[in-house]
């Protein structure tokens, strides 16, 4: 939480300001890249889909910039090591599968200021701004998280144990535990994912959040 530097006011946004010039637009500059407005508006949009699958072309539309343009400048912020971008796990049958990535900052707290919602941030915010606080835990245990993106559901994140994905879910709610496990038996059938389901409950960001295992069990088909 104090990485969102929610208390600090004017010296919060400050903060991320200087981190954004330093970190980001000078490097670009030096980079080659001239229109350093539209490359922050970018951003912010990028900010604003933390924690979705991203849709290239419906951030070019809303930037009115090449999607082209808009992958290069995604590469930029990667290699200034400010965001990463997450693939989603290629599962079959491949045409009810999304096949977006997902975008996470390295700084959750840049990601809050680029949004401009830093005075009244929203509930789905907040959520994907624990999702990313997530992914960084997680990156530092087992570099290399990814997520599943499957039949139009989304499973958060999804990591590479030996070859076998162990899937963490994050819930509000029963209903939502309730949703993720019977997501999560559909994902168990494909034979790539453990049994077991990581369910991360989400009570806001003061509240620390309860981690436990779960392992739904699957009807073996009849021969």
């Amino acid at each position: 939480g104090a990485c969102l530097a929610p208390s600090l006011g004017v010296r919060g946004a400050l903060h991320w300001t200087q981190l954004w010039k330093h970190e980001a637009s000078l490097p670009a500059m030096r980079s080659g890249l001239r229109k350093l407005d539209a490359f922050y508006s970018v951003a912010r949009l990028l900010a604003r889909t933390t924690a979705s699958a991203v849709n290239w072309s419906e951030i070019g539309r809303l930037a009115q910039i090449p999607s082209v343009t808009i992958l290069e400048w995604v590469k930029l912020l990667e290699k200034f090591a400010l965001l990463d971008i997450v693939p989603a796990v290629n599962l079959k049958p491949q045409r009810r599968t999304l096949d977006r990535p997902k975008v996470y900052w390295r700084h959750p707290g840049l990601c809050l200021w680029l949004s401009g919602q830093m005075n009244c941030c929203p509930d789905t915010l907040r959520l994907a701004l624990f999702e990313n606080a997530v992914y960084l835990a997680l990156c530092d245990i087992y570099p290399g998280t990814t997520f599943a993106d499957t039949n139009h559901v989304t499973c958060p994140l999804v990591v590479d144990i030996n070859g076998r994905y162990q899937a963490y879910y994050i819930c509000e709610n029963d209903e939502q535990r309730e949703l993720s496990l019977r997501h999560h038996k559909s994902l168990v059938r494909t034979g790539r994912f453990h049994p077991q389901a990581g369910l991360i409950a989400y009570q806001g960001m003061t509240i620390p959040a309860l981690i436990t295992y779960v392992e739904v069990a699957v009807a073996s088909r009849k021969q």
